[in-house]
C-alpha cells in the first residue's frame, strides 16, 4: 500500500495551525523574504504563498516550490476552507498536471502553423481526469462541492 504525506490545516484562536503527517509543517521561504508572515489560505495574500511554497517543498523540493508557488496560490490554496486535509499525492498530480499543461501550451504557442485567429469554445467541459485538487481542492472534508 502506497503511503502518502497527510497536510492538514485548521484554524484555533486566530491562529492558523498547519500540520504534516501531525507534525508542524516547516516554513519555507524565498532567500530574500525575511519578512514574519503566519500561514494562510482561502485568499491569495503573503500567508497564502508562504503555505504553497512550504507544502510545495515538503512534497516536491525546493525547486519545485520556487517555480509553481504563485500557481498553487492561485488553483488551490485560495480556494480551501477554514479547515482542509491534502494528500502528498495530490499535490504530486497537481504539478504534474500544471507542467504537462504549460508545456504543451508553450508548444502550442511555439509551433509553426498554428492558427492564430482560432476562437475558444465558448463554454469548457471539465474532464474527469483532472486532477482532485483543481476540480474541488476540498474534497477530503466537503467532498460533494
Amino acid at each position: 500500500m502506497a503511503y502518502f504525506k497527510v497536510y492538514r490545516g485548521t484554524r484555533r484562536n486566530g491562529q492558523a495551525l498547519v500540520t504534516v503527517d501531525n507534525h508542524p509543517l516547516e516554513v519555507s521561504k524565498h532567500v530574500s523574504d525575511n519578512r514574519i508572515i503566519q500561514f494562510d489560505w482561502g485568499n491569495e495574500g503573503a500567508g497564502a504563498e508562504r503555505l504553497a511554497r512550504s507544502i510545495l517543498s515538503d512534497c516536491l523540493g525546493a525547486a519545485h516550490s520556487s517555480l509553481l508557488a504563485r500557481q498553487f496560490v492561485e488553483s488551490v490554496v485560495s480556494k480551501l476552507k477554514s479547515e482542509w486535509e491534502i494528500l502528498s499525492k495530490d499535490v504530486e498530480d497537481w504539478s504534474s498536471f500544471t507542467c504537462h499543461v504549460e508545456a504543451s501550451a508553450l508548444r502550442a504557442a511555439w509551433s509553426p502553423g498554428t492558427a492564430a485567429s482560432a476562437v475558444p469554445p465558448t463554454t469548457l467541459n471539465m474532464p474527469d481526469d483532472l486532477p482532485q485538487l483543481i476540480r474541488n481542492p476540498n474534497y477530503r472534508l466537503f467532498p460533494h462541492q
